[in-house]
């Protein structure tokens, strides 16, 4: 049998308990490794679902500040009093966002060029109607007019903001933007 006293024999098993050791440290780091990687995966998902979240509301709130920038050029008369304060003049972090007419909105990939307000109501509407595009603004702007009106008088019968939208082919949110600017309108007529 094996001697057990012997220094060499002594010396295998202490060597081999630390190996097993060794390994059993190794393949436990190894696992806990692969948990925290699958965290890490799992946390890089809910954070690109928060981001394409965050950029679509980020599209659509540039829509209704367009459109809201258009509908108060288009209610100022062009060049009158504006009834929306100007956006570089408040101080925040997205002052960078110019007043109508007078340069390009930055989007979250760098700055861009987007067309004015009132002609991005205005290819909405041309593509259905076929426009040759002679004469454009002047009627881009008759009909944003028109469309507007239309949403006004609409909401002022009592019908829900998602019909509306459908009926006069504008976004839920400028006819929520709408709504809004007409319940301010006549609560500061009184």
């Amino acid at each position: 049998m094996i001697d057990l006293s012997s220094p060499h024999v002594q010396l295998v098993l202490v060597d081999s308990l630390f190996v097993v050791i060794a390994l059993t440290i190794l393949l436990w780091f190894r696992s806990w490794l692969r948990i925290q990687t699958r965290r890490m995966d799992r946390r890089f998902d809910t954070l690109d679902a928060y981001l394409k979240q965050l950029t679509q509301i980020q599209e659509r709130l540039q829509g209704a500040c367009r459109t809201l920038s258009a509908a108060d050029h288009a209610r100022s008369g062009g060049g009158g009093r504006s009834f929306l304060p100007s956006v570089e003049d408040s101080g925040s972090p997205t002052a960078s966002i110019v007043a109508p007419g007078e340069g390009a909105v930055p989007s979250a990939d760098g700055p861009s060029s987007p067309p004015p307000p009132h002609a991005a109501v205005a290819n909405r509407g041309g593509a259905r109607s076929g426009g040759d595009g002679g004469g454009r603004d002047s009627s881009a702007s008759a009909r944003q007019h028109e469309v507007y009106e239309r949403a006004r008088q609409l909401l002022g019968k009592g019908i829900p903001t998602e019909e509306v939208a459908r009926l006069v082919d504008l976004g839920v949110a400028e006819v929520e933007v709408l709504k809004r600017m007409g319940a301010l309108a006549r609560s500061s007529s009184r």
